[in-house]
């Protein structure tokens, strides 16, 4: 399957896609209000077996600026915020297409693309262990895992990022999106469709 992570913020926005993703695709959104709580989802094809073909798994997850922790809820995984934020812009998707903000000038950076932790091999093995690179089957493969079997996905090891001056502004900017408080679904809903 596919994971998209989201700030907990953006979520309830990506769901009120889901008539439009399912008129254009044939998708739908796998949404029932334990899944909103534990602000979780899946996409898959109208009448597929959840979990029996690819399906994109969309998670968000709750942050706070003065918190150094970043709290996955569907997961019950708190990891390391230097080792997620910022996120780097992984691959340019929709080349050519760029959303321009009338306050910049130059807009490579507001065009969409695919985002991926800041420092992925130290955020894996937080979350999974040292032997992250070695495939694992059933409860051990899953991301809670370490977690609720007493190792904390965060500080073994330390992540320590050295951030440029562009990454030091794109964290602020990132951390804007740091509520650490959930958005009500149905005011989402209501301002969306206004």
């Amino acid at each position: 399957d596919f994971d998209i992570a989201l700030f907990a913020d953006h979520y309830w926005y990506i769901t009120t896609f889901a008539t439009e993703v399912l008129a254009k695709f044939g998708w739908e959104f796998m949404i029932n209000e334990r899944r909103r709580g534990l602000i979780y989802t899946t996409i898959k094809a109208v009448g597929e077996q959840e979990g029996s073909n690819f399906q994109i798994d969309i998670y968000g997850f709750l942050c706070n600026k003065t918190s150094d922790h970043i709290y996955f809820p569907w997961d019950k995984v708190t990891i390391a915020r230097n080792s997620f934020l910022p996120v780097r812009k992984h691959k340019l998707i929709l080349e050519g297409t760029e959303v321009v903000k009338p306050n910049r000038t130059s807009t490579i950076w507001n065009r969409p693309g695919f985002y991926m932790p800041y420092d992925p091999p130290c955020l894996l093995e937080n979350i999974y262990g040292s032997d992250y690179m070695t495939p694992k089957s059933g409860a051990s493969s899953q991301a809670k895992w370490g977690s609720s079997h007493g190792r904390p996905a965060y500080g073994n090891p330390k992540c320590n990022p050295t951030l440029t001056m562009f990454e030091k502004h794109e964290l602020d900017r990132q951390l804007s999106f740091c509520s650490g408080v959930v958005p009500d679904p149905n005011e989402v809903h209501r301002l969306r469709n206004s």
